[in-house]
């Protein structure tokens, strides 16, 4: 069976911009071809919010709650008309792009990929993506 020895540094500390805003650790990704990459993670009752270390400094914690809700709204829109009776979709992870990566400037919150089930497995942050990325998740129920 392959293996691969990835080297790895120690963790980063949480920013004290988000450590004011509830964010308490930092997680490593790993990409598909041994990139490290790291969030920032506050751990919620019902689930998780991680912002991406490359996203960091074109967030504001203050006022990213009200931004992801508006772009989950507009993903339930969305979702609304593929939805079927009895369907369970009481959790769901959500990747939201909150930068854009032509202009090289922070962007309003918009929904990427999206994983809506009755119940998610471990979260698979992708080193390459997700610390450009903010992540939500939601258990429901």
């Amino acid at each position: 069976m392959p293996a691969v020895l990835v080297p790895l540094g120690a963790l980063p500390i949480v920013p004290e911009v988000l450590g004011a805003a509830g964010y308490t650790r930092a997680v490593r990704c790993v990409g598909e071809h041994g990139t490290i990459g790291h969030v920032f993670v506050r751990d919620e009752p019902d689930g998780y919010t991680a912002i991406g270390e490359h996203v960091v400094d074109v967030v504001e914690p203050n006022e990213l709650d009200a931004q992801l809700a508006r772009a989950e709204a507009e993903l339930d829109e969305d979702l609304r008309a593929a939805y079927r009776e009895g369907d369970d979709f009481t959790a769901r992870r959500v990747v939201f792009t909150v930068f854009d990566d032509q202009r090289h400037e922070a962007a309003a919150a918009r929904t990427g990929s999206s994983e809506l089930a009755a119940k998610l497995g471990p979260p698979q942050f992708d080193g390459d993506l997700v610390p450009w990325r903010v992540v939500r998740e939601r258990r429901g129920g």
